[in-house]
C-alpha cells in the first residue's frame, strides 16, 4: 500500500529539496516514512516543540528518534506565543514563523494534511461565514505565509493512513489535546464528521471534490479579474462613477480583488457594508476615511477613491 502514488511523487516531489513538518502524531509520521521511501529527493524535518505540554520534550525526543533511524537529518524548533487567549491562534502564527525563519528560498513544507481535514477545514469556513476562498479550502500546492507548501496526502483519508500506518508497524504519539471537544476542529473530527460520513457515504470526498471544483473556478476568474482590476487602478485610484449604481457584489468585488493585489488582509462583511455606505455612496463633498488596517487608509476625494499609507 503506497500513501503517494509514482505519478503523484513525480508530479509534486522528486527534484525538490522537502522539509516534513513533523508533529510526531500519526499523520506526519506517515508521511514521513511514505517521502523517506522516494527516490531523488532531498529530506530533511523540523519538530516545532510549542512547549504547552507536560510531553513537549518527550515528543521532541520521540521525532528525533524517528528521524535516527530513517536517516533524515532533524531540527527542533522552539517558540513562545500568549498562551491565555486564541490559544490555536497564536501557536498557528508562531509555528509558521519559525517554520519560515527555517527554509531555504528552494525548499518545501510538507504537510500531513488529509482529506478529512480538508472537509473540517472547509466546514469552519463556513461556520465563519465564507465566500469562494473559503470554499477551495486547502490547496495541494499553495504559497502561504510565506512557505511554500506541498500536501500530498490531500486525497487520503484518515483511515487509509491509519492503515498504512498499521501495515508498515510505524509509531506515533496521541496528543492528549487532540480529543479536546471544546475545540472547534476537535468537535468537528470526533462529533460531527463521523455523522456525517455515516449517513453519506464518501462526504468527506465529495467535500474535497466541491474544494477542486472552486478552486479550478477561481484559477479561470482570477485571471480575468486581474486583468479588469488593473484597468480599473491603473492610475493608482478607482473612479466612484466606475462603482456607484452597480450591484453590491460587484463593488465589495472589486474591492476586495484591489486590496488583495496591494497585500492588503481581507476585509469582514460589515467593514465592506461600511466601505459601501461611507466611501461610495456617501456625498460628492464629503471626504469620507476608514483605515483597512494599520497606517493604511481608504479614503474618496470627490470621485477619486484612493487607498493612503
Amino acid at each position: 500500500m503506497n500513501l503517494i502514488s509514482k505519478e503523484q511523487a513525480t508530479q509534486m516531489l522528486v527534484g525538490k529539496k522537502l522539509v516534513v513538518g513533523l508533529s510526531g502524531g500519526i499523520d506526519s509520521i506517515a508521511l514521513l516514512h511514505c517521502v523517506s521511501q522516494l527516490p531523488d529527493c532531498e529530506v530533511r524535518a523540523i519538530h516545532v516543540n510549542h512547549g504547552i505540554s507536560h510531553k513537549a520534550d518527550e515528543w521532541q525526543g520521540f521525532c528525533e528518534q524517528v528521524c535516527q533511524s530513517l536517516n533524515i537529518a532533524f531540527e527542533a524548533l522552539e517558540v513562545s506565543f500568549d498562551t491565555n487567549k486564541n490559544l490555536e491562534a497564536n501557536a498557528r502564527t508562531a509555528r509558521y514563523t519559525a517554520i519560515k525563519n527555517n527554509l531555504g528560498d528552494d525548499e518545501y513544507l510538507l504537510t500531513g494534511h488529509h482529506l478529512d481535514d480538508q472537509a473540517e477545514t472547509i466546514l469552519l469556513a463556513l461556520k465563519r461565514g465564507t465566500g469562494l476562498d473559503g470554499l477551495c479550502g486547502m490547496a495541494p500546492l499553495s504559497y502561504v505565509h510565506g512557505i511554500n507548501i506541498c500536501r500530498p496526502l490531500l486525497n487520503n483519508s484518515r483511515e487509509e493512513i491509519e492503515s498504512y500506518a498499521a501495515q508498515k508497524k510505524l509509531s506515533w504519539i496521541e496528543d492528549e489535546s487532540n480529543t479536546d471537544t471544546s475545540y472547534d476542529r476537535n468537535f468537528l473530527r470526533h462529533e460531527v464528521l463521523p455523522l456525517l460520513n455515516k449517513r453519506w457515504s464518501g462526504f468527506s470526498k465529495n467535500v474535497a471534490r466541491t474544494a477542486e471544483v472552486c478552486r479550478s473556478t477561481k484559477e479561470v476568474t482570477s485571471q480575468f479579474t486581474a486583468e479588469h482590476i488593473l484597468e480599473l487602478t491603473q492610475q493608482g485610484f478607482i473612479s466612484n462613477d466606475l462603482l456607484k449604481g452597480k450591484p453590491t457584489s460587484y463593488q465589495f468585488f472589486v474591492m476586495r480583488e484591489w486590496f488583495r493585489s496591494l497585500g492588503i488582509k481581507a476585509q469582514s462583511h460589515a467593514r465592506m457594508k461600511e466601505i459601501e455606505r461611507t466611501i461610495i455612496n456617501s456625498r460628492f463633498d464629503a471626504l469620507p476615511r476608514i483605515e483597512l488596517q494599520k497606517n493604511t487608509w481608504l479614503t474618496r476625494v470627490k470621485n477619486r477613491i484612493e487607498i493612503s499609507r
